[in-house]
């Protein structure tokens, strides 16, 4: 039996084998999602929670009720979106913003109007729009995105995955022949087939 073993040491891999190998690669999106899918032999992964990279966060409670419909409208859901939904994606976040403009719009033409009831109304509104977007966003103030249209999902795992295939390929033409032979793409989901006769134990320090 062939062992391989995958060590995460900042934002490398080094990979060793019993066959007496030893190389490192940069940990990019393709060796991230080749990770993960070791780490879930023989279970579907959606496209969407990979590259996410597990960024999945409990929707604020005025979504879960009047916005309900508007997050079903734009995708922004799992098979139960009230437990978990994606932090963001293309479409919503232009939306929203979009939304907040035309609030703001409107609040300005009622306040000419001196039609405060009103604009005490669309003052929750936007002030929910705007929790919405500063919501969507990390501490480390980077946005994480990615489109719900899952052709493009597939494609980029499977452009991340090749770049990862052809950086393997240069130190073991076996183990990347492995990985391309035993990982299934269909279209929502990603799965890596167990195999006999090789193993893997991944470390992160």
């Amino acid at each position: 039996m062939i062992q391989y073993t995958w060590k995460l040491t900042g934002n490398q891999w080094q990979i060793t084998s019993s066959k007496g190998l030893s190389y490192t690669i940069p940990n990019h999106n393709g060796m991230f999602y080749l990770a993960e899918l070791l780490k879930n032999t023989n279970k579907e992964i959606l496209y969407s929670k990979l590259i996410s990279r597990g960024l999945f966060v409990k929707p604020l409670p005025e979504f879960q009720g009047q916005y309900k419909f508007e997050l079903l409208k734009y995708g922004m859901h799992e098979s139960d979106w009230y437990q978990e939904m994606p932090v963001a994606d293309f479409e919503t976040i232009a939306d929203v913003g979009k939304a907040i403009l035309q609030v703001r719009d409107k609040i300005a033409v009622l306040k000419e109007n001196c039609d405060y009831g009103r604009v005490e109304l669309l003052e929750d509104e936007l002030s929910q729009l705007i929790a919405y977007l500063k919501h969507a966003f990390p501490k480390r103030q980077i946005l994480r995105v990615f489109s719900s249209d899952q052709t493009k999902l597939q494609r980029c795992v499977k452009k991340s995955l090749q770049r990862a295939y052809r950086l393997i390929r240069v130190h073991d033409t076996d183990l990347a022949a492995f990985f391309k032979a035993h990982i299934q793409i269909c279209t929502d989901y990603i799965q890596m087939n167990d195999a006999e006769g090789v193993g893997f134990q991944l470390i992160k320090n």
